[in-house]
């Protein structure tokens, strides 16, 4: 194995650490929050260090692999795919570290798990799962169907996510402190299966060479609407730590 070979090697087996890594941690986040596990949400957010210096590592690997050694066709993609994917993942474990101050902050005052099922908490983190799953076997058996398998996931995450606003709008507002904090969460786990979409298609890039374009359409209101919500928690956390 030339050195080439070997870089290549390692940037693959760290790839698939940060994905598992990621799904580890939105996996432990959302069990922390409908268990009411204050220490499992606590492992997260310590464990959220660990995702970023991953993230960073992969990055510089990534740039020093084309500076040094200048790789061609599949392992210019590869590399390429690679190097435009870790931000997308580094994100599913912002999402999951920000469910896990929710765990942690709502620790003395329980969310009712009629709610998560009401408002389709556990069937959406399914779809996201598998789709993380599927993501993982497809990068390391280079399996395209895999791959595009989340798009269909996806849509379907997307359909139930905008039924559950739909609810949301109708209920009572004695609820209001719940809907606000579940409906945080949902947002993030629907943002995550758009990221794992993008992931995908790097996938399938890197493996088939056929490229994505991305044809921006207007956002739905709902989307604009649940992204302004997620920026305004994050700056309320940030604020709070």
């Amino acid at each position: 194995m030339n050195h080439l070979n070997y870089e290549i090697e390692y940037l693959k087996e760290s790839f698939i650490e940060l994905l598992e890594l990621a799904r580890t941690q939105l996996v432990k986040s959302v069990n922390a929050l409908i268990n009411n596990d204050a220490s499992f949400a606590e492992e997260v957010i310590r464990t959220e260090k660990r995702v970023n210096a991953l993230e960073l590592s992969i990055e510089k690997s990534c740039e020093t692999i084309i500076a040094l050694f200048q790789p061609v066709a599949t392992d210019l993609r590869l590399v390429l795919a690679i190097f435009k994917s870790v931000s997308d993942v580094e994100r599913i474990g912002d999402h999951a570290d920000f469910i896990s101050k929710i765990a942690r902050d709502r620790h003395e005052n329980v969310i009712n798990k009629i709610i998560f099922e009401k408002y389709a908490v556990y069937t959406i983190f399914k779809l996201v799962d598998e789709m993380h799953v599927d993501i993982v076997t497809a990068f390391e058996t280079k399996n395209t169907e895999l791959a595009r398998n989340t798009f269909r996931k996806d849509k379907e995450i997307n359909k139930i996510y905008r039924e559950l606003i739909k609810t949301m709008k109708t209920d009572s507002a004695e609820l209001i402190a719940d809907l606000l904090d579940i409906y945080s969460v949902v947002a993030r786990i629907e943002r995550s299966s758009n990221l794992l979409t993008n992931i995908a298609e790097e996938i399938i890039f890197y493996i088939d060479a056929e490229i994505f374009k991305h044809k921006k359409k207007k956002k739905l209101k709902i989307d604009q609407k649940a992204e302004q919500i997620i920026t305004a928690d994050n700056t309320e956390n940030d604020e709070d730590e």
